[in-house]
């Protein structure tokens, strides 16, 4: 969320704070992108946070457990307790008292959150006496310039006249074009040279100085069990395909599994290999990037080489460019599930060109829908589909 209004030419970083700092590291050790005169401070009282000054524009991403499908039903919902950190978001706003407030989360936090969202205007207003427009955006980063198919939503609060102009991509990058460039590296943190050219999506991303680290896959154990079934399989693993499937392969070739699976063995046979829906799968070269989570260097696998993706693919795959150095924070043993928990770069930069422009009184032409009192709703979550189909490339029609 930071490095996209940050990538907008006109804002400043003036502090980080909040409950969780998952991340933080690697913008602290990016200083010399990132600037040097803001401050942090984190803590669980709101009340306690630092209020810089003329800060125009509070922004975050909150955890979306509260509303993620991915959490249990009964944890779901208005009342979830991890709504906590959007809470304390708004209540830090109001303190700040500025023109725009934003936060990203999952797109049921409108269709389900609605309601909670109305609280939080209501909150606003009551602590800083202005009146706030609401903006739902519901958008997609791969209808925003980005490399994957990541549905989403903005919640936007904004004193001011605001709008957007609908995107209207004229290009969407298939996995090859988004992290092909970085295929034929050495598996390290440290800085190498790219081996292959630059693509029409990678180009602006490559480091100036053609030098880029973090090329670095996570050691697990669960990568020797992947290398050792390849192994008897030949390498034999098809794009999109789930791991599941090639673990049934193998036990109906060899009427057993490798030596790292035999633990496991009886389980799986009981469930028909049925290995759950958060398992690891080999991604396709030929399709936009699939969604990230926190769990993306233990899931995803290269669709053209015989490995889990690297740090470094992760990030580029949300958008960040090469030039934040990745080496500084290859010791901090959380920094893996930042990439797939963050907000897409180009999502983020997105929101931030409108929202600079509204501020400076030149906002979109779409204000989007009316809902009700001052609250407006805005969709480009199928935009992406705008744009033409690639010469000799399958088209998926989600």
């Amino acid at each position: 969320m930071t490095v996209g209004f940050l990538q907008t030419e006109g804002y400043e970083l003036a502090g980080r704070v909040g409950d969780l700092d998952l991340g933080h590291e690697n913008l602290q050790a990016n200083r010399r992108i990132t600037g040097w005169n803001w401050e942090d401070e984190f803590s669980e009282n709101p009340l306690d946070w630092h209020i810089p000054k003329d800060v125009s524009v509070v922004i975050g991403s909150p955890p979306c457990a509260g509303f993620s499908t991915m959490s249990r039903a009964d944890f779901r919902g208005i009342d979830s307790p991890a709504n906590i950190h959007m809470k304390r978001l708004i209540t830090y706003a109001g303190r700040v008292a500025p023109e725009v407030v934003a936060f990203e989360s999952v797109q049921q936090a409108f269709t389900g959150g609605r309601e909670l969202m109305q609280r939080f205007r209501a909150q606003m207003e009551s602590t800083t006496g202005y009146e706030y427009d609401i903006h739902h955006l519901l958008h997609n980063n791969a209808s925003l310039g980005g490399a994957a198919q990541r549905k989403r939503y903005f919640f936007v609060l904004s004193r001011v006249p605001f709008g957007v102009d609908p995107p209207t991509p004229k290009r969407v990058p298939d996995l090859i074009e988004s992290i092909g460039d970085l295929r034929g590296l050495a598996d390290t943190w440290e800085l190498q040279p790219y081996v292959y050219p630059d693509t029409w999506w990678s180009s602006r991303r490559r480091s100036d100085d053609g030098m880029v680290d973090g090329h670095h896959t996570r050691k697990l154990t669960h990568a020797n069990r992947i290398n050792e079934l390849l192994y008897w399989m030949d390498g034999e693993w098809p794009e999109g395909a789930p791991i599941q499937e090639v673990v049934k392969a193998c036990y109906t070739k060899y009427g057993r599994l490798p030596d790292l699976w035999r633990s496991q063995e009886d389980a799986l046979v009981k469930k028909n290999f049925d290995m759950g829906f958060n398992q690891t799968i080999r991604w396709r070269s030929d399709r936009p990037a699939r969604v990230l989570t926190g769990a993306a260097l233990s899931q995803a696998f290269h669709p053209t080489e015989t490995r889990l993706f690297t740090f470094r693919e992760t990030m580029r795959i949300q958008g960040w460019p090469d030039n934040w150095r990745l080496g500084g924070v290859r010791n901090i043993a959380r920094h893996g599930l930042f990439a797939g928990k963050g907000v897409p770069v180009d999502a983020s930069r997105w929101l931030g060109v409108w929202v600079k422009a509204s501020l400076e009184g030149n906002p979109g032409s779409m204000k989007g829908i009316p809902l009700g009192d001052r609250e407006f709703v805005h969709n480009s979550t199928t935009n992406w589909k705008l744009a033409p189909p690639q010469l000799g490339r399958r088209v998926l029609n989600v």
